[in-house]
């Protein structure tokens, strides 16, 4: 699958995450990627974070550190409004393209 693909498919999933689980940790937002079964998406730490950082700077996700299990120190990730629309937008932007994609690849055959 291309790159700019999973780029934006990995950047909707981890907002529906968020959406879907309130507030989470970089772990926890991996784990419902899996239990969700999107492992084709190959979202791991080295892509997780800096998506996140870049989900923070653009003002879509808020972060704060907490305490966690035995005093470990986690930064839990939490949707913003404008990450919301952010992610109600990326909806409405892929059930497009399939839509036209879909019409497209029929008229073609």
């Amino acid at each position: 699958m291309n790159n700019d693909i999973k780029k934006g498919a990995i950047e909707s999933l981890v907002l529906q995450a968020l959406n879907d689980l309130g507030e989470a940790y970089g772990y926890q937002i991996m784990r419902h990627l899996k239990e969700k079964n999107y492992n084709f998406l190959d979202c791991e730490e080295g892509t997780l974070y800096p998506l996140l950082y870049r989900l923070e700077s653009n003002d879509w996700v808020t972060s704060q550190e907490k305490d966690g299990v035995n005093g470990k120190t986690r930064r839990y990730y939490k949707l913003t409004s404008s990450g919301k629309l952010r992610l109600k937008d990326r909806k409405k932007e892929f059930t497009s393209f399939y839509h036209e994609l879909k019409n497209a690849l029929h008229l073609a055959i």
